[in-house]
């Protein structure tokens, strides 16, 4: 029902507190709420753009992005929409940030130089390379 993305990020996860995750994506149907490995998670089906006035700023301690088909303008809208949400000390992760798509041009030549944000880079397996993540921290 959701991917692999979002089980990862829930195993990082204490099951001792009181965690809740939001799944925002199009193609998930219908809107449902459920528990999984003692998390409240909500799936939303909209777009995530949809959702932004929902959260309040400073609010969000993890924020993964996924932009499909992976476009600069999607993956620099959507953090023009959500950056204010985070949570100082909370994060942004940035799915497939490779050469191949235009997230990779809009963290390395965008996002890198916005002061507040530091970005890290995961050096990810060969075989797995596509996925590779870039993770902005916001520090101030």
């Amino acid at each position: 029902r959701f991917g692999c993305s979002a089980r990862i990020i829930m195993g990082a996860f204490s099951s001792s507190q009181n965690y809740k995750m939001i799944l925002i994506d199009p193609i998930l149907k219908p809107d449902l709420e459920e528990i999984i490995d003692n998390i409240r998670v909500e799936h939303w089906d909209q777009q995530c753009e949809t959702y932004a006035s929902k959260f309040e700023n400073n609010s969000i301690d993890i924020l993964h992005i996924d932009t499909d088909p992976h476009w600069y303008d999607q993956v620099k809208n959507q953090f023009d929409l959500y950056k204010d949400k985070i949570k100082k000390g909370g994060c942004i992760i940035f799915h497939d940030c490779t050469p191949l798509f235009g997230i990779y041009k809009f963290v390395h030549e965008e996002l890198e130089v916005v002061d507040g944000w530091r970005v890290e880079y995961s050096t990810p397996k060969e075989e797995c390379a596509i996925s590779a993540p870039a993770v902005a921290w916001k520090v101030k």
